[in-house]
C-alpha cells in the first residue's frame, strides 16, 4: 500500500471539492445578482402603475356617470362594502388571483353589502340575512381547505435546489469525461 499516494489522492480530492464549493458559491452569487436585477427591472417597468391607473379611471368614470345621471345608480354601489368587493377584485387581478386576500375581501364585502339597508331597499324580496354569515364562513373554510398548498421554504433555497439538481448531472458527465470522480462514486 502506497501511503504517499493515498495522501496525494486525498489532497487532490480536497482541492477538487474546494473548487466545486467555490464554483457553487459563485453560481449562487450570480443567481442572486440576476434576481436582484430582475426584481429592479420589474418594479421599475411601470406595469403595476398601469393597472392602478386603469382601476382609478374606471372608478372615476363610473362616479362621473353617477353624478351626471344619479337615478341610474343605486346608493349601495357607493358604500364601503362595495369598496371591499372592488378592492378584492383589484388585488386578485394584480396578483393573478393567488393567495387568499382577494377572496376574503370579496366574501366579507359581499356579506356586509347584502345586509346593508340600501341593498335591502333595492331588493326587498331577497331574504338572505339569517343564512349569510354562516354561508360566508363555510365558503371561507372551504377556500382554506382546498386552496393549493405551498411549501414554506425560502425562495432562495428552492431556487438553489432546482439549479443544483440541474447542474449536478452536467458536472458528473464532465468529470467522467475528464477521468475524475463523479458524485455517485466513492
Amino acid at each position: 500500500m502506497d501511503f504517499e499516494n493515498k495522501q496525494e489522492e486525498r489532497r487532490d480530492w480536497r482541492e477538487e471539492r474546494r473548487r466545486w464549493k467555490e464554483e457553487k458559491h459563485r453560481r449562487r452569487e450570480d443567481r442572486g445578482k440576476y434576481y436582484r436585477e430582475r426584481w429592479m427591472a420589474r418594479s421599475q417597468s411601470g406595469k403595476s402603475n398601469v393597472w392602478t391607473g386603469i382601476f382609478l379611471l374606471i372608478i372615476g368614470g363610473v362616479y362621473l356617470l353617477k353624478v351626471t345621471i344619479p337615478e341610474q345608480f343605486p346608493e349601495w354601489i357607493w358604500n364601503w362594502p362595495m369598496l371591499l368587493i372592488v378592492g378584492g377584485f383589484f388585488v386578485g387581478i394584480r396578483h393573478n388571483f393567488r393567495g387568499g386576500a382577494w377572496f376574503i375581501f370579496i366574501i366579507v364585502g359581499g356579506a356586509f353589502l347584502i345586509t346593508s339597508q340600501e341593498f335591502t331597499k333595492q331588493f326587498p324580496d331577497l331574504k338572505l340575512g339569517p343564512y349569510l354569515w354562516p354561508a360566508a364562513l363555510i365558503l371561507l373554510g372551504l377556500f382554506f381547505i382546498f386552496k393549493p398548498r405551498h411549501h414554506r421554504r425560502h425562495w432562495k433555497e428552492h431556487v438553489d435546489d432546482k439549479v443544483d439538481n440541474k447542474i449536478e448531472p452536467v458536472m458528473n458527465i464532465e468529470n467522467k469525461e475528464a477521468g475524475g470522480p463523479t458524485s455517485g462514486e466513492d
